[in-house]
């Protein structure tokens, strides 16, 4: 082969691999980045997904019904995840990478630190619903009421006011959700943010209810030791004494409803979507509390319903969508469009609930804590059985 064609054959393929580079180049430089939306209530994954295609980035974005199972092999196929906050997403994040701290920057410090999955920021809270109390406006305490401020002082409430209510306290017990969420914010008040934190720990190792009934979880400042008994003992009790409805554990949403009609209760507590949908007449006559804490000394957090977002690479069009999404106009549109409670410290909100669970969450050390079946339970069937079974505890007391 002569010089000239030995020339010709290197310059061919010399642009032949040029074009190629240039090709992939193209190619990764015009790819949508893939992102999943998963068992988020259909109006807020809406909503996300409207917002993700107004931040200037490309992403093509696969919304993921919650009955369909998502694992964290599965969440590779993606460059992020919006969910919710549990214990799915915390093992999602454990693969993830580190968020810079940025995009927290302009959050409370205790919603920051929801976003920490082993002392490592590995997830940004989005959005959140707190778990509140609600309480009759008819109360002869409601002058000047601004909610218990500790378990005895609801104590004392509910004694004072029994007599101008068929039942002081009342829960829809039967249902899972109304359930968990009254489980989880009486734990977090009696145990405090650590308890809480140990116990859906160990219900998610051992999923049986028997098996961490009596595990000590945390010692209070002043030397007890407190167990998940301590937390259903004192709900027995009040039951006991008629301060909640003795069989609040078979009551349903209907009965609740009808009940909350004739403002028949004093306080109970509910999903904050589940108020937010009833008739306006019905639902005027309570305001939403958060539920009050047992030890005002021990560290606390708020029992919520937090979506966050779990990014799986550093690539700067995600890290461009993490400070969108968390930047004060944007949360203040996404409140008022989903009714949750914005993470940016100044940001507007939905409504007075929307702004009061902010404050409320700024004002302990951990901020948003998922409730108790979320956080603990990857398996609906495992989350029923310990359902079921913590209510048997009710029936019996032991």
């Amino acid at each position: 082969m002569d010089k000239k064609k030995r020339v010709g054959i290197i310059v061919v393929a010399a642009c032949f691999v040029a074009g190629l580079v240039l090709g992939i180049s193209l190619g990764l430089a015009n790819r949508k980045n893939r992102i999943a939306i998963y068992g988020l209530p259909k109006n807020v994954s809406e909503k996300i997904q409207e917002y993700v295609g107004s931040s200037g980035e490309k992403f093509d974005v696969t919304v993921i019904d919650g009955g369909s199972g998502f694992s964290v092999a599965e969440s590779k196929k993606y460059d992020a995840v919006f969910m919710w906050n549990g214990v799915l997403a915390e093992s999602l994040a454990k693969a993830g990478v580190d968020i810079p701290a940025q995009a927290y920057s302009k959050m409370p410090q205790a919603v920051r630190r929801s976003g920490l999955v082993d002392g490592k920021s590995r997830m940004l809270p989005i959005l959140y619903d707190h778990v509140p109390l609600f309480f009759c406006k008819d109360a002869s305490t409601y002058n000047d009421f601004s909610g218990p401020e500790t378990l005895a002082d609801l104590e004392t409430d509910m004694e004072t006011d029994r007599g101008n209510f068929s039942f002081p306290m009342l829960v829809a017990g039967a249902e899972d959700e109304d359930f968990y969420g009254f489980l989880s914010m009486a734990v977090e008040s009696v145990l405090g943010a650590d308890g809480y934190k140990a116990l859906v720990k160990n219900i998610s190792e051992k999923k049986d209810f028997r098996a961490v009934l009596d595990d000590v979880l945390v010692n209070t400042p002043d030397g007890a030791s407190l167990s998940l008994r301590s937390v259903l003992e004192k709900i027995f009790d009040w039951q006991s004494r008629g301060l909640l409805q003795r069989q609040w554990y078979l009551v349903g949403r209907t009965d609740l409803f009808n009940l909350m009609q004739y403002r028949s209760f004093y306080v109970s507590a509910m999903p904050l979507d589940y108020y937010r949908n009833l008739p306006r007449m019905v639902g005027y006559n309570y305001s939403a509390y958060r539920f009050p804490v047992e030890n005002p000394e021990m560290d606390h957090g708020l029992v919520a319903h937090e979506i966050v977002m779990i990014p799986r690479s550093n690539k700067k069009s995600l890290r461009n969508l993490e400070d969108y999404l968390v930047s004060l106009d944007v949360q203040e549109q996404l409140s008022n469009v989903t009714t949750f409670a914005p993470v940016h410290s100044q940001s507007g909100a939905y409504d007075s609930i929307s702004d009061d669970a902010r404050f409320y969450a700024a004002s302990t050390k951990w901020g948003p804590l998922p409730q108790i079946d979320r956080a603990a339970f990857t398996s609906k069937e495992d989350a029923e059985k310990f359902a079921k079974d913590a209510r048997e505890f009710f029936i019996v007391g032991q």
